[in-house]
Formats: structure tokens, sequence, C-alpha cells
């Protein structure tokens, strides 16, 4: 499945179906759409992606592909299951049902009933503390009825497995995007403490609450929020583990409101930027430094905070979120030959920067610690001199910014 689409979305679906459609029966059609949603989403061989479809038939539990993915480094196990409706099967899907009845073989499975041979493996891997990643895959986009079930059994599966099993769809549009190097028109909003560099650079303090909103309304807009990223990382971001990463979680989760002082921030290049009253609204945003922090940050909020707008939680369920900030750059690039190579020279070298290797870290070690009140501000203050050491007289009101900010919420 190639890479680079010059196709209309039109064109490439069809080009896509042609070999489905040509199988001889619906089991068999069924069969080939997962395998070619693992080929071209998830990047697996087409010997790895029609193994993993083994396990399908009658009695599989809502069970139609699974993949182990390779052991990583301080990463656990991780299995990908799929769930796959093609032609009439996903006409008048109902979500809900259909993942409800995966989970209920799961908890039996979990509590040593003997299931399928596909479900107990999946067990396997809940058991051993790794992750099951639940996709159910579908030719056209879900409908609000069926977004609304998904919300649902997100839920239910929170209740059931905790932050263990996701629940996701993908639709080929979905695919399209991700894989399109072509730009959608989409226009956000990004409240926050913003501080104007130049005309085309801000920097900004977010509330985690905000920057998953953003996120989560580029998705809606969309259809994922993979597209969010530059080209180059979506191919890889579905495969790694490291996507979502360990230690970030275990911030979010244990330390919310040191997030800031933990975190290097994340870097989003756009088309345009206009300040608002709430902070601003950006142009084509993508997220060019800060893969692993956004999508560890969406997947965290998606599962402990499914079917909430963060913009109206009557009953304050994220306030602990809403407390607890990251740091943001914000560049604006011009649409033209000079403005591409622009934005990837800004993704090649932001990237470059953000890797402290073992030797160099515990170097520090002995170094005098500094308070803890003041190291959340201090660190957040260094990178905002690293990033703008040729604009002095912002820089000033950024620094004071945060260092009059001594208790975060006051901003």
């Amino acid at each position: 499945m190639a890479v680079e689409i010059a196709a209309t979305f039109q064109e490439w679906k069809q080009n896509f179906l042609v070999e489905i459609d040509a199988q001889q029966h619906n089991v068999a059609k069924g069969d080939e759409f997962v395998s070619q949603i693992l080929q071209a989403y998830y990047n697996l061989s087409e010997d790895d992606a029609i193994d993993a479809t083994e396990c399908a038939g009658a009695g599989d539990k809502g069970v139609d592909a699974i993949y182990v993915f390779p052991p990583e480094i301080d990463a656990g196990p991780r299995i990908l299951v799929v769930q796959g409706k093609y032609g009439a099967a996903g006409i008048g899907l109902n979500i809900y049902t259909e993942a409800k009845k995966f989970l209920t073989a799961l908890k039996d499975a979990y509590t040593g009933k003997i299931v399928t041979e596909a479900v107990d493996k999946v067990a396997g891997v809940l058991k051993n503390n790794g992750q099951v990643q639940y996709l159910i895959a579908t030719v056209e986009s879900l409908s609000n009825t069926q977004l609304a079930d998904l919300e649902n059994i997100k839920k239910l599966a929170h209740i059931d497995f905790g932050d263990q099993v996701t629940i996701s769809s993908i639709s080929l549009e979905n695919i399209y995007d991700v894989l399109s190097t072509e730009e959608k028109i989409v226009t956000v909003d990004l409240p926050c403490k913003v501080v104007p560099v130049t005309k085309d650079a801000y920097v900004c303090v977010v509330r985690l609450t905000d920057m998953y909103s953003m996120l989560a309304s580029y998705g809606k807009q969309c259809g994922t929020v993979d597209s969010i990223y530059d080209h180059n990382i979506r191919k890889y971001i579905k495969r790694s583990a490291s996507a979502v990463n360990k230690n970030i979680y275990e911030t979010l989760e244990n330390n919310p409101s040191h997030f800031i002082a933990y975190n290097n921030g994340i870097t989003i290049t756009c088309h345009g930027a206009q300040e608002t009253a709430q902070g601003l609204q950006l142009s084509t945003p993508q997220v060019v430094n800060g893969c692993q922090t956004t999508r560890t940050l969406y997947e965290f909020m998606d599962k402990h905070f499914a079917g909430i707008d963060p913009l109206h939680d009557p009953a304050n369920a994220m306030v602990t979120y809403r407390e607890a900030f990251i740091a943001v750059k914000v560049l604006v690039v011009q649409k033209d030959a000079d403005g591409d190579k622009y934005a990837k020279d800004i993704t090649r070298y932001s990237n470059k920067q953000n890797v402290i290797r073992g030797k160099e870290n515990t170097s520090r070690k002995n170094i005098p610690r500094r308070p803890m009140s003041l190291i959340p501000l201090r660190q957040h203050c260094f990178m905002l001199r690293v990033c703008l050491v040729n604009h002095k007289k912002p820089l000033v009101k950024v620094v004071n910014l945060l260092l009059g900010a001594r208790n975060l919420k006051a901003l």
C-alpha cells in the first residue's frame, strides 16, 4: 500500500476496494478488508496481516484479527485486536453491542474461562500487565449515534480494565487522511496565555484540558487526530509503543501539576495564527515536536474522561488537569516553497534537541538541588531562553510572566 497518495479520496477508495471485492464470498471479503487495513494503517507485511486474520470466523467474539507487536525496550506487551465491518456487516452497525461482546468475552477469559484461542491470548497479555488496542474498522465514517456509542463503550472498557484496554475506530477516510500528504484546511482554538515574540512566533502556556480540547476538535474535523502530526511521523505512530510514553503517562496520572516542570513542551507550526480573547486560533496546525507528549496526553484524557467535554464539565471531573499546564511554541509558516522548507527545518532541528543521553543525565546528579518550589518556573524559563535567545524584549516579558506566577494556578 503506497504511502504517498496523489489520488483523490474517492479514487483511492475505489482502488483500495478492488482487491477486496474480487474475493468470492463475504467471509473472504471481510478477511481481506481487515488485512488491507493492517497493511495500510499499521505497516504490517502482507504475510503478517494474513496471519493476523486467521482467528476470524463464526463465534469469534468480535475478534477478526489479532497482532502482537514486537517487544520494545521499557514497554510491556501490546496486542492489537481488530473487528472489521465490511459490506452488509457495516450497515446499521451497533458499536456498543459489538464491542461489548468482545469485552464480555475478555472478562471471562481473564477470570480463567476458556473462550477462544484468540481471546485467551488477549487475556494473557492483560495478565502480564500489557496493553490491548481494540480497533473497529469500517468502510464509511461513523454516524453521530455510533460515535456516541463509541464513547460509552470506552467508559465501560475503562471501568472493567482500567488503562489496559483502549478502544477506537477507523474508516477508510481516516486512513486516507493519515497516509495523504495533502493538507486539510482546519481551524482550531487554542485557549492559552500567549506572548507574541514576532508576528509569526508565539510562546504559550496551555492548560492540559485545553490542549486535549484542541486535539479533540482537530480529530473531529479530520476524522482522526493522527493527521495533526508531521507526515513522516504518522507512518510510525500506530506501530510504536513509544508513541504513548510510559513516563509521560505516569506523570499525568500521579503528578499532573508537575507536568510543566518535567516536560520540554511542544512545537506547533500552522499557516495562520490569530490572537483571540481566549488565546490563539490556529489554521492548519501540525505538531512537529512533541508527538509523544500530545499523543500520550490525548490517549490518557480519552481513556479517563470519555464522553466529557472539557469546555462543559459541570461535575468538574477534569479539575486537576485544568490546573496543570504545558509549554507550547507556535510558529507560522507560509504556504509556499520557502514556507515548506522552513517547516521541514523546524521539524528537523527541534527533534534533534530533545534527547538526553544517559551519561549527560547522570553527570548532573551531584549538582546541588534548587528549592523544589522554583523548579517548575525556572526550568520553564530556561526552555524559553533557549527558544528566544535572539528576542530580548519579548523574552523579558515571558520570564516576568512565569516568575511572577509562583503558583501556576495564577496563569
